[in-house]
């Protein structure tokens, strides 16, 4: 336990942000040495701010703010599967093509094929260029048809740029072809805005969330307190959905 201890804890602090709040304590030491208070007071400040920003338990707090007043449905009813588009990494090799998911849409993309697969109902993907030169509908849509899901059961919404796009050129599509009953599926820190979007949008859904990254009553550990940057990656993820979240209550 011990050789674990001490290897995990070496690991985290000679990698970012760990290898950053160690130059910030022996900084701080060195100053405090030299009886210089006022600039060893605000890099213990930096110092303490890095690691709070880069700890498990912190980003629990924000993501929890976002994910805990969902669940995913035992059985879920619609008409047709609205799939939000979560990024992907257009010049990726792939066994099939050119472009693939990001890690964060995986779940998305999954949780998708399972639920078509359940409710035999068609998939409308939706997701534009943004940065790229390609929509993300596209790729995704080819990995969907990949799993099994068939074409004639897709359909590509290419033109957003963002989730009240999404909400809006949604819309459009579900009009088009008839479709009233929308399944939102999108990863749980991200429905709460989504679904104000499609609700400003005036389309009423049934939220079905996934990728959970919090668990209700998790019991902390010692190493859930090393600083990782995959923690602070979350916190900046949960930070932009509460602003994107109420900026469109204030707006709209």
């Amino acid at each position: 336990m011990i050789n674990l201890v001490i290897k995990k804890s070496i690991t985290a602090f000679i990698l970012p942000p760990g290898i950053f709040i160690l130059l910030f304590i022996l900084l701080s030491i060195v100053l405090f040495i030299k009886r210089k208070f006022r600039p060893a007071l605000l890099s213990a400040s930096l110092c303490i701010l890095f690691w709070i920003f880069s700890i498990y338990p912190a980003a629990d707090i924000l993501l929890k703010g976002l994910e805990s007043s969902y669940s995913i449905p035992k059985n879920p009813k619609g008409d047709v599967i609205v799939l939000l588009g979560g990024g992907v990494i257009e010049d990726a090799p792939d066994m099939t093509g050119v472009g693939a998911p990001s890690n964060g849409m995986y779940p998305r993309l999954v949780a998708a094929v399972r639920l078509h697969k359940m409710l035999k109902i068609p998939v409308i993907i939706s997701g534009g260029k943004v940065f790229n030169k390609s929509s993300e509908a596209v790729v995704i849509k080819r990995f969907l048809t990949d799993l099994g899901v068939p074409a004639s059961k897709i359909l590509t919404e290419e033109e957003s740029n963002d989730t009240l796009e999404n909400a809006l050129n949604t819309k459009t599509l579900m009009f088009i072809h008839g479709f009233k009953k929308p399944i939102l599926l999108t990863s749980a820190l991200h429905m709460r805005r989504a679904e104000l979007c499609f609700k400003v949008a005036g389309v009423f859904v049934q939220p079905y969330p996934v990728g959970f990254k919090t668990v209700r009553d998790k019991k902390y550990k010692w190493h859930h307190f090393l600083p990782y940057a995959s923690n602070m990656h979350d916190i900046s993820m949960a930070m932009h959905e509460y602003a994107g979240f109420w900026f469109y209550k204030a707006v709209y």
